[in-house]
């Protein structure tokens, strides 16, 4: 596994992982393969940010990974959140429009609305 970059000049980072992919074999650059490289960065910078903005809020293409996750989880438990909320809502509604003439039907609900509850983690 490659080591982590804050923990490497850009001149070990070179040496460890590009030098042998942008060099041939005299030591001398090879334009076309340091062209190749530039290309598919070139599409990631593009790209990349993209994605990150829609999964967590954050657009910097050198973002940490370890941060986007985190917002992208936040976003996730929020719209959970969210749902549970609604459904949660929903079945209240239907238990206090049916408790009075369908005690089954409601004794039902009301069921299914704890069952919910406690997944969710909600007291």
């Amino acid at each position: 596994m490659t080591k982590p970059y804050e923990n490497r000049s850009h001149q070990q980072v070179w040496d460890e992982e590009w030098k042998d992919i942008c060099t041939k074999e005299d030591g001398t650059l090879n334009l076309d393969q340091i062209q190749r490289v530039l290309y598919d960065y070139s599409f990631m910078l593009d790209q990349v940010p993209r994605v990150y903005e829609e999964v967590s809020g954050l657009s910097k293409p050198n973002a940490y990974a370890s941060a986007i996750i985190a917002e992208y989880e936040i976003r996730v438990n929020e719209r959970f959140n969210w749902y549970v909320d609604e459904i949660l809502n929903i079945l209240l509604s239907m238990y206090d429009a049916n408790a009075k003439d369908e005690p089954d039907y409601s004794d039902g609900i009301m069921a299914a609305i704890t069952e919910i509850k406690e997944y969710a983690g909600i007291e």
